[in-house]
């Protein structure tokens, strides 16, 4: 091989060379951005888990506490409200007011997760 053909043969193996370590630096960012996102996936599963959210029962019969997941951690009555109501209607009323803490610890959860997708950079 004369030195002419040499030179470019080398000159595309150190560009070969070249791109593949840019990729390689590439695939290191994307790993690191993925263990970051990891973590703070479970970060906001841990908030969730510790996260209270208190909705009132209509008729101000009291409140009901769920945490981030929506488990019903408290139902709290107030019983003076409570003989003055219509107890046909707690059921319903108590129902609702779980549906809507639920549904609000969702909308805070959504809102934490896409938080964290926000800061995934690659």
């Amino acid at each position: 091989m004369n030195a002419g053909k040499r030179n470019v043969a080398q000159a595309r193996s150190e560009a070969l060379m070249a791109s593949l370590d840019e990729a390689e630096k590439r695939m290191d960012a994307i790993q690191q951005a993925g263990a970051d996102y990891a973590k703070k996936l479970i970060k906001a599963e841990e908030v969730a888990r510790n996260r209270h959210v208190e909705e009132k029962i209509k008729a101000g019969i009291g409140t009901v506490s769920v945490n981030g997941n929506g488990q019903i951690i408290e139902v709290r009555l107030n019983i003076d409200n409570l003989k003055h109501s219509d107890q046909s209607m707690l059921p319903g009323r108590l129902l609702d007011a779980v549906a809507k803490a639920r549904q609000r610890a969702r909308q805070l959860m959504r809102e934490d997760l896409e938080k964290a997708a926000s800061s995934l950079r690659i």
